[in-house]
């Protein structure tokens, strides 16, 4: 008997386990001898043992490297040689998907703006942690996500002009699910600043 349906997200390993399986004649002192697991419905061994950890590259290397489902299939060997197979389900989702907006996003210096990360998402089982928890935000190009956290944030746009007289805050989303997958997504404010001349005063 196989543990499963499976699930893991893109560039993650697999964790393959048998531990349902079982002899019906272990009273008699027979036993299973051998666990042969094949990942890619092609007849043959890919790996073996009860329980087995196997790399994102090496489940490349079976053809399995994107999002999709596909069948895991285990033959259990005991020492008579009678043999017996199980099926589960490998599920391979992409992970939690990162989407950042800003309203409005031409606004002027100091101008309140909502950053918003509602339309973010992920694919897979909530209950294993594929559902995202925290959302935080870089909204001064600082590389730190601590200028506020959930779905949306209000906060004050300035910045100094780029190069090109440009002035534009590019605010960073990073969402992060219940295993700690993370994915990031951008959004640019652009800021107009209608100057007025400065007061002199004379004394």
């Amino acid at each position: 008997n196989v543990v499963g349906p499976y699930a893991i997200a893109v560039g993650e390993g697999l964790a393959l386990d048998a531990a349902g399986s079982s002899d019906p004649d272990s009273a008699c002192n027979d036993s299973i001898q051998s666990y042969s697991w094949d990942l890619n419905g092609d007849g043959n061994e890919d790996f073996s043992g009860a329980q087995v950890n196997v790399t994102w590259a090496q489940l490349n290397a079976l053809g399995i490297n994107a999002a999709g489902n596909t069948n895991v299939s285990l033959t259990v060997t005991d020492r008579n040689g009678a043999s017996t197979q199980g099926v589960a389900t490998l599920q391979v989702y992409q992970g939690p998907t990162a989407a950042a907006a800003a309203n409005p996003n031409v606004a002027g210096c100091e101008q309140m703006v909502e950053f918003n990360g509602a339309n973010s998402s992920f694919t897979g089982p909530a209950e294993q942690g594929f559902n995202i928890v925290a959302w935080d935000w870089d909204l001064d190009g600082d590389g730190q996500y601590d200028d506020g956290s959930g779905q949306s944030v209000n906060h004050p746009v300035t910045a100094l002009p780029d190069a090109n007289g440009n002035i534009v805050v590019n605010g960073t989303l990073r969402v992060t699910d219940g295993q700690g997958r993370t994915d990031t997504a951008s959004v640019t404010v652009t800021i107009v600043v209608q100057n007025q001349p400065p007061v002199a005063n004379a004394g």
